[in-house]
């Protein structure tokens, strides 16, 4: 363990509904890096509660964003993929190597990925998507759009971490 005052160590609290808070329980865990185990932070521990407040921000969220018109949807990506790959990239580097003990060249690629997802899924908002079928009346076809069902609750594996939240 390194002897960095755990005073300055960042408390990273739940974000949920875009506002940060501590989980319902108000327990927390250590961060550990795997190479060295130094103590990297001290993030909020989320139980059932707080993924059920997650899951109900996010079915607001879902509302609100398919509300949204395709081109402020692939605005928002862009948005996004330009802040992975600008200001964001160092300081995601640095996180991704602490924190699952990525190597440097896979922390790169994961970043340069992920920002590949994000320009792409902005793209294809603009695209609808569905099938038409013969109906009975000839003068009439039946077309099927396809929509997301609605919002999940996810515990991903960490070996690549940020190109999976972007996939999701």
């Amino acid at each position: 363990m390194s002897s960095t005052d755990d005073n300055d160590l960042p408390m990273h609290r739940l974000i949920i509904g875009g506002r940060r808070q501590p989980a319902t329980s108000g327990e927390c865990f250590e961060v550990l890096a795997p190479e060295d185990e130094r103590l990297l932070a001290r993030v909020a521990r989320g139980g059932a509660t707080d993924v059920e407040l997650a899951v109900g921000a996010a079915r607001s969220g879902f509302e609100q964003w398919s509300a949204l018109a395709p081109a402020e949807r692939e605005a928002v990506l862009l948005r996004a993929a330009d802040i992975v790959a600008g200001q964001g990239e160092q300081r995601l580097l640095d996180t991704l190597i602490d924190e699952s003990g990525s190597a440097v060249t896979k922390a790169r690629f994961e970043i340069r990925y992920t920002v590949d997802l994000l320009r792409t899924a902005a793209g294809e908002a603009r695209r609808l998507y569905g099938d038409t079928f013969p109906n009975d009346r000839p003068d009439r076809l039946s077309m099927v759009f396809r929509e997301p069902l609605g919002v999940v609750a996810v515990i991903s594996p960490y070996n690549a971490p940020l190109s999976l939240l972007a996939k999701m």
